[in-house]
């Protein structure tokens, strides 16, 4: 059975109204504090967040892959539910997104000296799967590879810029 992989429909806003919201605002710090280094992690959000400015995007936070892609395969099989339950677990640290709240770019942050077990192949099936969908995702590298990562999104973000005017 072949599981096709789709963005879905319509602004991403309508994809996570299951959501329920915290009490209280979150801070860069609690949206960051998934894992360690939660100070290089603030620091690299509030850099990619101007960054999104820059370019009139807005920047969410942590978000299942599950509200970016469905998965269609005309049934209600063990399999694509399976897949389904499998992309609300995985996450990209940050998702840019258009004025329309269509994703524009994912953004993982992975540390050089990240050793997870699996961590790897995860971060090879989500580049996969955005590849597959058309949607760039970049893997950013540190701080102290900042501006390298920083050009490598500037580069995605002309692109998906290019290809908006061309569909225009």
């Amino acid at each position: 059975m072949l599981l096709q992989l789709r963005p879905t429909p319509g602004p991403l806003a309508s994809a996570l109204s299951f959501l329920t919201r915290r009490s209280g605002r979150a801070g860069v710090a609690d949206l960051c504090a998934h894992s360690g280094r939660a100070e290089e992690r603030e620091e690299t959000f509030r850099r990619v967040s101007d960054l999104a400015r820059a370019h009139g995007l807005h920047i969410a936070p942590s978000v299942a892959l599950g509200a970016v892609f469905s998965v269609r395969d005309g049934r209600r099989s063990a399999v694509s539910q399976a897949a389904r339950s499998a992309l609300f677990q995985e996450r990209v640290d940050m998702l840019l997104l258009d004025r329309g709240a269509r994703p524009v770019l994912a953004i993982d942050h992975c540390p050089p000296d990240a050793t997870g077990r699996g961590a790897p192949g995860r971060n090879r099936v989500k580049s996969r799967l955005f590849d597959r969908a058309g949607l760039p995702i970049v893997t950013l590298q540190g701080l102290a590879k900042w501006d390298r990562d920083r050009g490598r999104i500037e580069l995605r973000l002309a692109d998906a810029e290019t290809a908006e005017r061309q569909e225009r």
